[in-house]
């Protein structure tokens, strides 16, 4: 039996080598067997997404934004009660609810990452000697940046009307 493909290779009484499908119940049990080992690593690597993205709400030079959204990506592949945990959580949810339903950035977001990136390609170029940073970095900082503009904008949500005096 061929344990990757699910085949049962027979020999025929004539020589000639078959292989015959198994049943579907076996190719259930491979599917289930490869999500029973995949889930737990999907899970533990959205936590750690998580715990980066948590050091990028504190530290200026980490960005938070892309590593929440690869932690929503592992969820989605391990856990629904991780994913609505994330949502949940009161500075990222909102924004993750976003870009998970509309692929929308606010103006704030997109303000503070494109200059995030600018204040890191600067400085790393200005701390680098090599010549291939200082076109590598400028082009990939551009690209995102270009990337994250083109994003839509997040409209605000409309303001309730002020009561009327009396």
């Amino acid at each position: 039996m061929n344990p990757v493909l699910g085949l049962v290779r027979t020999i025929p009484p004539d020589g000639a080598n078959l292989e015959v499908d198994m049943d579907a119940g076996s190719a259930r049990a491979r599917r289930d067997l490869r999500g029973a080992v995949t889930r737990p690593l999907f899970a533990a690597m959205g936590l750690a997404f998580v715990g980066l993205g948590t050091l990028g709400l504190f530290l200026p030079v980490l960005p938070s934004t892309i590593f929440f959204i690869c932690a929503l990506w592992a969820f989605r592949r391990s856990s629904k009660r991780l994913e609505d945990w994330l949502f949940r959580l009161p500075h990222v949810g909102p924004a993750l609810r976003d870009w998970d339903e509309t692929g929308s950035l606010s103006v704030r977001a997109k303000i503070w990452a494109v200059s995030a990136i600018a204040i890191a390609v600067g400085i790393s170029c200005w701390l680098s000697p090599r010549l291939a940073v200082w076109i590598a970095l400028p082009l990939v900082g551009a690209g995102v940046i270009v990337y994250l503009l083109t994003r839509p904008t997040k409209s605000r949500s409309p303001r309730a009307p002020a009561p009327a005096a009396e």
